[in-house]
């Protein structure tokens, strides 16, 4: 949630208003300037009331369709008596997520981290190479070891990731708060391209419109030279 605030936050102030203005609706955005740009609503800006009760109904009805899958899936985990961590939603559509298959594909580091467990499990139960009886035993799965492993560095990861945007969505609020500046304006170097760019990428879209239009026109003249008359 954390990392959608961070992102969501800053887009919002940059084109919320701009949205509003060309479909001709009014602004959800606190103070906005000239360029469209305002301070996004939230409790300490304020204009959350201006939002309309659609959204909150639509976020209400979101959330707790995600909260109730969650919690089938919590119940069915114990019921076969498997692991599952709060929030694990299964929802991994880049497939990024280590599977028993991806063993192969895992770093040497991950792989030198499992020989060096297996060679203390050996020297554990004093043998040269644990059996598949005494790694059962000793709750060890050398098989399954390297997924382990690397699920557990993504879930850390994630977690860093997480807490980090949580320091970044508290900083915008704070940001904005004191100084009453959206931070899309306050550190533009990160979010608004300079003129350079702008003009660049205006010339870029005059381009694209006119080739757009000459590739019509010349699909209308085939037609119409091919067509009966």
């Amino acid at each position: 949630l954390a990392m959608l605030a961070a992102v969501g936050w800053p887009v919002s102030e940059l084109f919320d208003g701009r949205l509003s203005e060309r479909l001709g609706l009014p602004s959800d955005l606190v103070n906005p300037d000239a360029a469209g740009i305002g301070l996004a609503p939230s409790v300490l800006n304020g204009g959350l009331g201006k939002v309309t009760i659609a959204y909150w109904l639509a976020v209400a009805a979101a959330g707790a369709i995600v909260e109730n899958a969650a919690s089938d899936r919590l119940k069915e985990a114990a019921r076969v008596g498997s692991f599952r961590a709060p929030g694990d939603l299964g929802f991994d559509p880049l497939g990024l997520y280590p599977t028993d298959e991806a063993a192969a594909t895992l770093s040497f580091d991950e792989q030198s981290a499992v020989f060096d467990l297996t060679e203390k499990l050996a020297a554990a139960v004093g043998g040269d190479e644990p059996t598949p009886e005494e790694a059962k035993e000793t709750k060890v799965d050398t098989r399954n070891a390297l997924v382990d492993i690397a699920r557990g560095r993504m879930i850390e990861q994630e977690l860093t990731h997480g807490r980090t945007a949580m320091l970044a969505i508290v900083g915008f609020v704070v940001q904005e708060f004191i100084t009453k500046v959206p931070v899309v304006e306050e550190t533009p170097q990160f979010f608004i391209p300079n003129e350079d760019e702008v003009q660049a990428e205006i010339e870029i879209l005059e381009v694209a419109r006119v080739s757009v239009e000459v590739v019509v026109d010349v699909v209308k003249s085939a037609l119409a030279s091919v067509a009966p008359h």
